[in-house]
């Protein structure tokens, strides 16, 4: 059963089920899609909050059903290039093992040109 609400300031009906505790991670992740497509279309404060209660239940699931010996990527042997003291690779050489051997060593890993400069400027902001 579902409960409606309006929104404060938008008018727009957004549905809460009674129980999202009891949906599985397949319906929470199903609802996340719908409710973020509906949300990209039409920017709502409401769906917006909806949109970030399921994904705090998501994460929540995903802790509690995570094995408990989790199978991690090999590091890579392949020695490790450094640019003043920091390992770095082109996004061509970019892989799970280099990126695994270079936190474990070092702690991060430097990849030059994996973006431009405008979309690296736009996320730091």
């Amino acid at each position: 059963m579902s409960i409606f609400r309006r929104g404060q300031k938008s008018g727009s009906a957004v549905a809460e089920p009674a129980d999202d505790r009891s949906k599985s991670s397949a319906e929470l992740f199903e609802e996340i899609d719908a409710l973020t497509a509906r949300n990209l279309e039409s920017r709502d404060p409401e769906l917006e909050r909806r949109i970030r209660h399921l994904r705090h239940l998501s994460g929540v699931r995903l802790l509690s059903e995570a094995p408990e010996d989790p199978d991690y990527v090999a590091p890579s042997s392949t020695p490790l290039k450094l640019e003043s003291e920091l390992p770095s690779v082109t996004p061509a050489e970019l892989d799970a093992g280099t990126l695994r051997a270079a936190i474990l060593d070092r702690g991060c890993l430097l990849v030059r040109g994996l973006m431009q400069p405008d979309e690296a400027l736009h996320l730091a902001d």
